[in-house]
């Protein structure tokens, strides 16, 4: 199994003036590190890697697999799904398919998401051997509230505010120490036990 990032999110959960506002800074000297510091919280946060094992805003992703799951429903690998765009696979002769979405449900209440196929469906026959034969590409994320108005502005995140909190907790933390901090140094700051708790109810659950 392997998931691929197709289409990034156009905005971050917390944007930069959110950030300063946080960090009480009102000039724009440090606007890039800023943004870097903004990142680097997200992608501790979300993803795969990520400690919450979701997307946050709207994102697309593809997910590969050797076969089809022998169930009659998958569960998606990434919370929180939004839709499923397509269902491919690689046949005998080595030519991709696309599995009609009628003969599958996407079941977005659920947390993790699934894809439910239904009563009867039979799962093709797929290349002997390959790998990566079986796609699916997907949306996941909180989705973003359009504007009412019609003043041209971008879409408000829908994104939980603790997880908002967090992010801009730890770049408070990134900023603070910034001689020690880039893109992916987040791990090596230590994070208030308050970020821990904000982020606690959104992570995965694991049986001990």
């Amino acid at each position: 199994m392997a998931l691929k990032l197709i289409t990034a999110p156009e905005r971050m959960p917390v944007t930069l003036e959110e950030a300063k506002a946080h960090l009480e800074v009102e000039h724009n000297d440090r606007d890039d590190a800023i943004q870097t510091m903004i990142a680097a919280a997200t992608a501790f946060c979300e993803g795969p890697d990520g400690v919450l094992q979701l997307a946050l805003n709207p994102q697309t992703w593809e997910w590969s697999l050797d076969c089809f799951p022998s169930c009659r429903w998958w569960e998606v690998p990434l919370k929180k799904l939004i839709a499923v765009d397509s269902i491919k696979y690689t046949d005998v002769a080595g030519d991709e398919q696309t599995i009609d979405a009628e003969n599958y449900t996407v079941d977005t209440a659920s947390i993790p998401g699934r894809i439910v196929f239904i009563s009867g469906f039979v799962a093709p026959t797929t290349l002997l051997g390959g790998a990566n034969v079986v796609r699916v590409r997907f949306q996941a994320g909180y989705p973003e509230d359009q504007p009412d108005s019609g003043i041209d502005e971008p879409p408000t995140s829908t994104v939980p505010s603790p997880i908002k909190i967090a992010i801009m907790m730890m770049v408070g933390d990134m900023f603070d120490n910034r001689e020690t901090v880039s893109a992916d140094a987040l791990a090596k700051i230590p994070s208030a036990a308050t970020v821990d708790l904000l982020l606690r109810p959104f992570k995965p659950f694991i049986l001990a």
